[in-house]
Formats: structure tokens, C-alpha cells, sequence
């Protein structure tokens, strides 16, 4: 008992390896604990229903690809950072790309499904990395010709800096697509649109194992180790009075949102100057 104790203070030691106040390289706040996203994202691999909870992830990378078929063009390399198990790419063909190279901070969860080696002529390369700290240094500029990023960029502390990696990595006028759990306060960008998706749980304990699977539970640095079990029985019962379904389940909202843009290029098209419109656009809503 004694032995399993400090297994288990050891666990949570090296959960907590980083101070609330410490600060990335690039002077970003350090919110989150990516090493205890680690080390979930490697327990959800072998969670035992790990592949009945992928259908979240799942449902977004078939999404992601509607969206990549909406750019009616071709991309022989797309990098998929955050990819986990293989959720995108088992929905990706050679009408799509040639290959796709999967990459996460997780070794075990990468490969949890290593037999899968790409459908329909794609090939699958996996890469072990952080797209926090490591993109950059893995990809050559201008090399890459799409990037996307399913489901991993909310649990990234430096958001402009993984986005400012990726554009370096894109060739000149590529594209990059994420998606990522989020809420209303990036309404107002024109480049983000938003799904939400409604899944019913028999309980909500049900719901927080599902996403312990998902490998999505919190890693905010100053985070509360446990829950007394009190605490969670009486939270449960407040959702079920505040949300619950008249069957007896609950719902759980997941609001995705979904960035695209394309990197700078001298053959994109550009905007006439100011003024130089030969028809006034007043004129023509008179009219």
C-alpha cells in the first residue's frame, strides 16, 4: 500500500513540473501543463474505451475534411498536428494528398492504431513532437502543403506562436485548417466559423469518463488535484436539475471552432485601391 502511495505522489509530482507564473521562450503565459496533457493524452490510449469515445474527434476531422474539399484544390503533403489516434486521416484519399504525417507530444496515442497505414493510396508517416515548441523545428520553411490541426490547439499555451510557426512551415499560398473547442469570444473574426455538436450522456460521470478516454481532462496549472466524492455527486445532481433530459440522460455541448487561412503570396489576388471602383456600390443599392 505504502509502495502504491508514492507511486502515486510521484504521478502527481510530475504532473505539477511547471510554476503558475513561468512564461514560454516567446514570453506567452504558461497556463497550461503540457506534460500532463502528455501523460493523459498517453493513459486515453490505453483507456479501455478509448476507441468508443474517438467518435467527438471523429466527427470533427469529418468536418475538417468537408471543408479541405471546399478549397477544390490538391495537396500531396498535409502535416496534422495534434492528430492523436487517426482520426483524420482515415478520412483523407488520393483525391486529397499523396501523404499525411500525423504528429503528436504523445508516442502511445500516435500509435495506438499503428496497424492503420493509410486507405485508398495515402501514406501515413507519424512523428513524435510538440506543435507548441517543436513545429518549427521539424518542418523546413516553405515546405509544407497544408497543415491541420484537429481538436489540440485549446490546450495550447502560445496560440499566435503555433500559428506563426505553421505559416513559416506553409508554402507560399497553402493553406492551414484547425479546429478547436472553444466559446464565444472569437465571434468576430471573419475567419472562424462555429459548429456545435450535442451529445446525450446517460450521467455526467459517464460524460467525465468519456473524456478522460478522450484524453480532454483539464491541465490548468492551478487546477485542484481531486474532487471529494461528495462534491461530485452534489454537481451531478445540479446538472441533471439544470440540464437534464426528460429520458433521464444529459446533454453535453461541444461549441468546435474552425480557423482557416492561407499564407501570403505575391499570386494571391490583391484589393483595388481605395477609390479606384468605377461603380458606386451606393448607387447600386439605390437602384
Amino acid at each position: 500500500m505504502f509502495a502504491n502511495t508514492v507511486a502515486a505522489l510521484a504521478r502527481r509530482a510530475a504532473i505539477r513540473t511547471l510554476a503558475p507564473s513561468a512564461t514560454l521562450a516567446t514570453g506567452a503565459p504558461i497556463v497550461f501543463d503540457r506534460n500532463a496533457k502528455k501523460l493523459q493524452r498517453d493513459r486515453a490510449a490505453k483507456h479501455p474505451n478509448a476507441r468508443q469515445t474517438d467518435y467527438l474527434k471523429d466527427e470533427v476531422a469529418h468536418r475538417i475534411v468537408e471543408r479541405i474539399l471546399d478549397v477544390k484544390d490538391r495537396y500531396p503533403t498535409i502535416v496534422d498536428i495534434g492528430a492523436g489516434a487517426v482520426h483524420l486521416a482515415k478520412h483523407l484519399d488520393q483525391d486529397i494528398t499523396n501523404k499525411v504525417i500525423m504528429c503528436d507530444v504523445s508516442r502511445d496515442l500516435l500509435y495506438r492504431d499503428a496497424d492503420f497505414d493509410g486507405e485508398r493510396g495515402v501514406e501515413i508517416e507519424r512523428r513524435v513532437l510538440d506543435e507548441e515548441t517543436e513545429l518549427l523545428a521539424s518542418f523546413s520553411e516553405n515546405s509544407v502543403d497544408m497543415i491541420i490541426s484537429n481538436m489540440s490547439m485549446h490546450w495550447v499555451n502560445d496560440l499566435p506562436g503555433v500559428l506563426i510557426q505553421a505559416r513559416k512551415c506553409l508554402k507560399p499560398d497553402h493553406v492551414f485548417i484547425g479546429a478547436m473547442i472553444g466559446g464565444e469570444s472569437l465571434f468576430e473574426l471573419r475567419t472562424v466559423d462555429v459548429d456545435e455538436i450535442v451529445v446525450d450522456y446517460p450521467s455526467m460521470f459517464k460524460l467525465i469518463d468519456d473524456l478522460h478516454a478522450m484524453g480532454e481532462s483539464n491541465v490548468v496549472l492551478q487546477r485542484r488535484s481531486f474532487l471529494h466524492r461528495d462534491t461530485l455527486l452534489a454537481a451531478s445532481s445540479i446538472y441533471q436539475q439544470l440540464h437534464g433530459n426528460p429520458d433521464g440522460t444529459v446533454p453535453a455541448t461541444f461549441q468546435i471552432i474552425y480557423l482557416i487561412g492561407w499564407k501570403p503570396s505575391p499570386t494571391q489576388p490583391a484589393p483595388l485601391e481605395r477609390g479606384s471602383a468605377k461603380i458606386s456600390l451606393k448607387k447600386m443599392l439605390e437602384e
